[in-house]
């Protein structure tokens, strides 16, 4: 992140990092938008969420493309919490639209107008960053203090776009579907997954390159700390949930990334038990294979009209040795009940 100016990195550790400015930023934005923003609680919203290197991105890309959503994009940057206020201060130059490829080197391109995992900064701001630990981000009660909080801060990103429906991509939901589906009972959460072992390997990968970049560049870890974006990196820190196992605690092991894979869909098929057809499953590999047909079966189970306008590009394979075989058996075993209850 060296194409940050001084003034940049200035602007966003005053909006980003100081919590009392970022929370008046909130308030500001609600007294001088909130009368005129659309009642959020019954729309039918869309949350993605799941484990990194999923292709959590291309999917909320492909269906910010069908033009029926509001979602909040780095244009947003960095009074993300305020969208409407925060349009009237910025211009942006021919310059600010180019695309260019993003931190994780993927060939996924970006420019300002992009949708991305901003809205975590509210829960990490509103909750006192509970959820948050040394070494692990954990599942805290969400107030229904915190709940209304959020309706409103929907509304006033469905306010900026003037759209009925909002889509968010944040990988950290996984910790709140329950409280999502409470504050947004006409909501469905798409939780996208792939092959265990390609999936394990390109996280391993990603960690290993985000160690590097951050090591030269220090304001690129205030960044994702502020984003509360701990999936890779020096500021790494998993998912914890009380009944996984923790048989491997060395991110620069292939184990390791194969177990928090493991933890985490067990996890959603558990979650899917209870909350049934508000999860729905999405298989990243067949999304690959047909991404047309694919998108049209996604788009009958969450309502949507619309086409998927991106180019796919298929994840490369890879392989790795897992030295926990029966591990690896346990990821496969899950990955078959995933499939199985999958929308396609």
């Amino acid at each position: 992140m060296a194409d940050y100016s001084v003034g940049s990195k200035l602007l966003h550790h005053l909006a980003l990092s100081i919590p009392a400015i970022t929370e008046a930023s909130f308030d500001i934005e609600w007294l001088s938008f909130g009368g005129h923003a659309p009642e959020s609680q019954n729309g039918e919203h869309i949350f993605v969420s799941g484990l990194a290197r999923a292709g959590t991105t291309i999917l909320m890309e492909s269906l910010y493309s069908s033009n029926a959503f509001s979602s909040l994009t780095y244009a947003d940057m960095p009074f993300v919490l305020a969208p409407n206020l925060g349009a009237k201060i910025r211009n942006f130059s021919p310059a600010d639209v180019a695309n260019m490829e993003r931190a994780h080197g993927d060939g996924v391109l970006i420019n300002v107008n992009s949708p991305e995992a901003l809205e975590e900064v509210f829960w990490r701001v509103f909750s006192n960053q509970k959820y948050i630990k040394h070494d692990k981000l954990i599942n805290t009660p969400v107030s229904n203090r915190l709940i209304k909080l959020f309706r409103r801060y929907v509304s006033l990103i469905l306010l900026k776009h003037g759209k009925k429906r909002y889509l968010s991509k944040n990988n950290n939901n996984i910790l709140r579907f329950s409280a999502l589906l409470k504050a947004f009972p006409r909501a469905k959460i798409i939780v996208p997954f792939r092959n265990p072992a390609s999936q394990a390997i390109s996280l391993y990968r990603q960690h290993q390159s985000f160690i590097g970049q951050q090591k030269n560049d220090a304001f690129m870890v205030k960044y994702m700390t502020w984003l509360a974006h701990h999936e890779f990196g020096l500021t790494h820190k998993p998912f914890f949930f009380r009944n996984c196992k923790s048989r491997h605690n060395d991110p620069d092991s292939f184990d390791y990334w194969l177990r928090s894979w493991l933890c985490v869909y067990q996890h959603v098929l558990s979650l899917k038990l209870t909350l049934k057809n508000q999860i729905v499953l999405f298989d990243y590999d067949l999304f690959c294979k047909d991404p047309l047909e694919y998108f049209r079966q996604l788009s009958k189970v969450i309502n949507l009209e619309g086409k998927n306008r991106k180019t796919i590009t298929p994840p490369r394979h890879a392989d790795a040795n897992f030295k926990d075989t029966t591990l690896l058996a346990e990821a496969l075993n899950c990955h078959d009940k995933l499939k199985k209850a999958a929308i396609f």
